[in-house]
């Protein structure tokens, strides 16, 4: 019987069959085996090899750029260590920018994929959808706040954001602008584009007066939240009657995972609640990252909430909604609701979380959350001393500030990094900064530390080159 109730009785003659038990059995074995004959630590080589470069170069051209990182996946990794083509090995701190949480080729989430492999289509629909489609919808309705009734799926995020956005477009015609956070990412299509507050990223795209902003929370300043509420009322005097939603982010992660205490964001509701403005929050990044599955969960503000959307950990997209957003008929759809292994495999991974001692104060993600602070104050005060100027944590999700956020020596710090066998990435709008997005469902202490030495390793030896 498959896990998660993504069993059928055509799945069940399969893996209910000699055959198919010894060959999930035999499958599930090799990869064991693979595993435990992998190198300890990293195996990071430096340079590509020249094989290594003609391939890197190929897919380069095909894209019609290179790649970010000289990397090209085996297919193939252990927890927190991924395996690229030419047998380097790597510790992977930014997991595909969030979506690895339990890392690469976790043996529980592998039988998942396989098993949900065998239950239909690779790709789910509207029109004709399948046991996983069905079973991930109860369980995002039944874990979600209980205001939000509903869940729709979608492929990305930013077709998770689309959908919000025409859901609460339609429930509160004719306004139609959005209030979105200084610094904030919510997708790359035309509309999304707009609503991110990175011009850089829309260059030669129109843009249609559609978006308004409002300062997020500065830790340094006391008058912050005054601040950001004020730019608020203006924009809803300025434009009565034209603002639709409100969008948030409680933790900005492209803008460089700033966060806010919940007294922020519900000074910012209350103004929106009484202007009959949705509030709509984007959790594409943070969902099953902040500690509880959801960062509302964190702050205890679910119950503000008209629409909620998420992504990447859940191996897909949703939109979470109140019964008042309900769209019409025709308004949302596609002919894709994402891929069948990951409706189980993101079904797995919360019922997981949920199981098995990662959430809460006390749970596993807390205790990564602690131990990445200590880390990084070790490094600002000892180990990288006058090199790293600010750091933060919020659970899986951590940043430090080297060399004054300088955007040169961040990024030549991410290639050092790299070249050493640790991969990172990088945030921030007003300053450069280290994004780290670590697998936290495999992560072990000695793996952090492991990690910390070679990024300690790559901070001083940036510094001594750029002295």
């Amino acid at each position: 019987m498959a896990k998660d109730g993504v069993s059928v009785a055509g799945v069940d003659r399969i893996l209910g069959s000699p055959k198919g038990r010894q060959g999930l059995q035999l499958l599930l074995e090799a990869l064991e085996e693979a595993q435990a004959s992998a190198p300890d630590g990293v195996f990071a080589p430096g340079a590509p090899s020249s094989p290594m470069r003609d391939v890197l170069a190929r897919v380069g051209e095909m894209r019609g750029r290179g790649l970010y990182f000289p990397f090209l996946g085996s297919g193939f990794g252990k927890g927190a260590r991924v395996e690229l083509v030419d047998g380097a090995w790597k510790y992977d701190f930014i997991c595909a920018i969030g979506p690895l949480l339990f890392g690469h080729a976790d043996p529980d989430l592998v039988r998942t994929a396989i098993e949900a492999a065998l239950t239909g289509p690779p790709m789910q629909g509207h029109l004709e959808p399948g046991p996983a489609y069905r079973a991930l919808l109860e369980t995002l309705v039944e874990v979600s706040a209980p205001r939000l009734a509903h869940a729709w799926l979608a492929t990305s995020g930013t077709m998770a954001n689309e959908f919000a956005c025409k859901m609460i477009r339609q429930k509160r015609a004719p306004a139609t602008k959005i209030v979105a956070f200084e610094g904030n990412f919510s997708g790359r299509s035309t509309l999304m584009q707009e609503i991110t507050d990175r011009p850089g990223y829309r260059e030669g795209q129109p843009t249609y007066g559609e978006v308004l902003y409002v300062p997020f929370h500065d830790p340094m300043n006391s008058n912050s939240t005054h601040r950001a509420v004020d730019v608020f009322k203006r924009h809803l005097t300025d434009h009565r009657g034209e603002i639709a939603a409100l969008m948030v982010e409680f933790v900005q992660g492209e803008g460089g995972l700033n966060d806010a205490p919940a007294s922020f964001f519900q000074a910012l509701f209350e103004v929106a609640k009484d202007e009959g403005v949705a509030i709509w929050a984007d959790e594409v990044q943070t969902f099953a990252r902040t500690g509880e599955l959801f960062a509302y969960e964190r702050l205890d503000l679910g119950d503000w909430l008209d629409v909620v959307t998420i992504g990447k950990v859940l191996q897909g997209s949703a939109v979470l909604f109140t019964d008042a957003m309900n769209p019409k008929p025709g308004l949302v759809s596609a002919t894709f609701a994402g891929s069948t292994v990951g409706m189980a495999v993101g079904r797995r991974i919360i019922n997981r979380l949920r199981t098995q001692g990662y959430l809460g104060p006390s749970g596993r993600f807390a205790e990564i959350e602690r131990m990445a602070l200590r880390s990084f104050a070790a490094l600002r005060d000892v180990h990288c001393a006058g090199a790293i100027d600010g750091f933060g944590a919020v659970g899986t999700m951590a940043w430090v500030r080297p060399f004054g956020g300088d955007s040169a020596k961040v990024k030549a710090l991410v290639d050092e990094s790299y070249r050493r066998g640790l991969m990172l990435f990088t945030c921030g709008t007003r300053a450069e900064k280290i994004r780290m997005l670590p697998p936290g469902g495999v992560l072990s202490d000695e793996e952090w530390r492991d990690a910390m030495t070679i990024f300690a390793g790559a901070v001083n030896q940036v510094a001594k080159e750029t002295r």
